[in-house]
């Protein structure tokens, strides 16, 4: 039965952890996931894996936390990363607990301990003396567990790991929740709170108020419990957990019932009414009976109470509900039968009582309940059984008194037993530092000894080189003596080389003075030379500039002779034979010969205007061009419901080319579109420019019936774009059949100036 309920405390707790991890987490593992990808050091990616698996292990998500503790190990063996190796054993030992497996966990945080504690990495060491104490606390192993929470704590709180030191605290606080050591607990949950708050976080400090709150209520400190829960509640998000609230709502409706605030404890009641409603097990009817019970019993109004509490006890199943919360729905319904006289059936619930109380070790529930039970046997006149209780009762609370101190001594024990651990690590440290210590002093002796012997040696050099200085002394008097007849001569050599020196400047100067006037003479040549060339030089563009103007008049001329002189003499004939049908009054021939007179003077006005248009300065770009043709095409393919589409890219748009290339593009463009609307049959035509590279690709596509090229007449202008492609420097390729014509050419511009490659 205590089995099952310790499974379902964990359980509890567990549901915390996700909650909390499910609401916080989920970004930090996609941050975590993108950093592991990056070009990081193996130990950096060693960290972010062990992360990744703590946060996996604490969502539930098993496999996956062990498959990033496997990562951690391949990352810190490649980077030989001893704390990596470490923290690997932790999150192994993290995930297999989570997976039931405890000896398998226990066994690999004793090996991350083995491994970090030389390191002196305290903050991961926490984390590893945690593991092995949850482990052990699994295992009933209450003590052993304690003192490793202690040693969590003491290494954690040097590292302010405040989230780490927080869920030390927790589980510490909780260890003495279990073993009913109300007070102890109260300390610790105390602690957890202080961090939580420290956080500013929410479901920390819920949690935390919680089971502040529960420690105070069944230390009967109902004042303390009212104020932690409530002010766990103010914390308590719209999300909060159903079955999560539901507990909570239990201990402050019954604080509240207790401290005689039946208004707000009315309230808190149907609101856990409402909340467990939809509940499937008997626990949320059980608890809403007692409440009621306890509120009834608190007015005085034992009637009412007596059906709650009877209703409640009656449905009670070790099952669903803690021994803790049977014996207080026992002692309540006794004490409430025990104000209503009925004296046999509150001995019966108040022996039920105490021995629930003294099965879970709350020795202060046993001794209240031994209490009532003499009372009630007085009241029935049964003074042995009165006076056997009064003394179960006293010798209890002398026995209570005993294991408070007992207690005491354990937990000063178990404090002690941290601190020797941490005194022990300080002394190897110290042995350490002082062992090397040692071995400096042996290094300096050494030092201090080669360096006496090197002065003695010194003393003995200095010496002979004493004689050899006096040696040298006599030497140098005859050095001296030498020196200042050589000096003497030195003097007299240096005034003969001043005067050669002078003699030397002079000729010098001479000399620059002439070549200053040969530089300043072949300056004036250069200066001449490169006026003169400078002068030839404009002269010849100028002249090449007129022969330029001349060609292009001489050009624009022979157009207009051979575009429009033909053109004109035909307007001529025409008018001329017009006149003479007129005259012969044949209205049907003058008809005929004013269509062709007013053909002929379109075909010239559209000349005249190509003509023009490609001088104008105004329209220098390939794009220019390329709209007014594409005006040209649209209007003439609308006429026979052709579609046209035009395909020009970017980059060639914005091309320079020459008047003269821009003609022949044009004209030639103008011929090939013209011949398909006339000839081809066509019910598409597709026009493109394209640039590829250095060379730009014009073609002209249609779907029509095609033609053969050998029999052609040369009416279509084929020789003509012949001849534009030719002048511009490339050749027209042609491909032709039955399912339609493209024409195509390659040719280049020079990348400035648009001046043809």
């Amino acid at each position: 039965m205590r089995s099952q309920l310790y499974c379902r405390r964990i359980f509890f707790l567990l549901a915390i952890l996700c909650l909390y991890h499910s609401t916080f987490s989920q970004k930090t593992i996609a941050a975590l996931r993108i950093d592991l990808n990056r070009g990081l050091t193996p130990s950096m990616k060693a960290d972010l894996a062990f992360e990744l698996s703590r946060k996996f292990a604490d969502l539930l998500k098993i496999d996956s936390a062990l498959h990033y503790a496997e990562k951690v190990k391949a990352f810190s063996e490649q980077g030989k990363y001893t704390i990596g190796l470490g923290k690997y054993h932790v999150a192994l030992a993290i995930a297999l607990y989570y997976r039931g497996k405890i000896d398998q966990s226990k066994k690999s945080a004793l090996e991350a301990i083995g491994i970090l504690t030389p390191q002196q990495n305290n903050s991961i060491l926490g984390i590893a003396f945690w593991q092995l104490a949850v482990c052990e606390e699994a295992e009933k192993q209450i003590n052993s567990s304690r003192k490793n929470y202690q040693a969590s704590i003491n290494l954690l709180q040097p590292t302010h790991d405040t989230i780490n030191l927080y869920r030390s605290y927790f589980w510490m606080g909780r260890s003495f929740n279990n073993s009913s050591e109300y007070d102890s607990a109260a300390s610790y949950y105390l602690k957890a709170l202080e961090l939580a708050e420290s956080l500013r976080d929410s479901l920390r400090t819920y949690t935390s108020c919680y089971e502040l709150g529960k420690s105070f209520m069944r230390m009967r400190e109902y004042s303390k419990a009212l104020q932690y829960l409530g002010h766990g509640l103010q914390k308590r998000s719209s999300n909060a957990d159903k079955v999560i609230t539901s507990l909570y709502l239990n201990e402050y409706a019954t604080c509240l019932s207790l401290l005689h605030d039946f208004r707000k404890a009315d309230s808190v009641i149907k609101e856990f009414d409402v909340l467990t409603r939809n509940f499937t097990h008997k626990w949320g009817k059980i608890t809403s009976a007692k409440l009621k019970g306890i509120q009834y019993n608190e007015m005085q109004n034992y009637t009412e109470a007596l059906k709650y509490l009877g209703s409640a006890y009656r449905e009670t199943d070790p099952q669903v509900i803690s021994n803790n919360e049977i014996s207080f729905i026992a002692f309540n319904l006794g004490c409430t039968e025990y104000k209503l006289k009925q004296f046999d059936s509150a001995i019966i619930h108040l022996k039920k009582a105490g021995e629930l109380s003294r099965s879970v070790k709350d020795y202060i529930g046993a001794l209240d309940a031994d209490l009532f039970v003499s009372q009630a046997y007085e009241n029935l006149g049964q003074p042995d059984s009165s006076l056997h209780y009064y003394k179960r009762h006293t010798a209890l609370a002398k026995s209570a008194f005993s294991l408070e101190k007992q207690k005491v001594i354990a937990e000063l024990t178990t404090k002690y037993e941290s601190e020797k651990k941490d005194h022990a690590i300080e002394l190897l440290q110290k042995e350490s530092e002082a062992t090397s210590y040692s071995l400096l002093l042996q290094k300096q002796e050494v030092v201090k000894q080669q360096l006496e012997n090197e002065k003695k040696t010194q003393a003995l050099a200095i010496a002979s080189q004493q004689n050899e200085i006096n040696k040298l002394d006599a030497l140098q008097q005859a050095f001296t003596l030498e020196k200042q007849r050589r000096e003497n001569e030195k003097n007299q050599a240096r005034v003969t080389l001043l005067e050669k020196e002078s003699a030397y400047q002079k000729l010098l100067a001479a000399k620059q003075n002439q070549q200053k006037k040969m530089l300043y003479a072949g300056i004036a040549i250069l200066l001449l030379a490169g006026a003169f060339i400078v002068q030839r030089y404009i002269r010849r563009n100028k002249i090449q500039n007129q022969q330029d103007m001349l060609k292009e008049r001489l050009r624009i001329s022979r157009e207009l002779h051979d575009e429009l002189g033909a053109t004109l003499s035909g307007v001529a004939l025409f008018s001329e034979i017009a006149k003479q049908k007129m005259a012969q009054h044949n209205a049907e021939e003058v008809q005929h010969y004013l269509g062709h007179i007013s053909a002929g003077s379109l075909e010239m006005v559209e000349k005249m205007g190509d003509i023009v248009w490609t001088i104008n300065p105004d329209n220098e770009t390939l794009e220019h061009m390329l709209d007014r043709l594409k005006y040209y095409a649209i209007n003439l393919c609308s006429g026979k419901n052709i579609t046209l589409h035009f395909d020009i890219d970017e980059a060639s748009s914005h091309l320079f080319p020459t008047v003269q290339d821009r003609r022949n593009i044009y004209l030639l463009s103008k011929e090939g579109i013209n011949n398909a609307v006339k000839y081809a049959g066509a019910s598409t035509i597709f026009y493109s420019i394209k640039k590829s590279g250095s060379s730009i690709i014009l073609e002209i596509r249609d779907d029509g019936k095609g033609f053969n090229q050998r029999s052609v007449t040369k009416g279509n202008g084929l020789d003509n774009m012949h001849a534009r492609a030719a002048a511009l420097n490339t050749r027209l390729n042609i491909q032709t059949n039955s399912g339609g014509t493209c024409i195509q050419l390659c040719f280049s511009f020079h990348p400035i100036g648009g001046q043809r490659r």
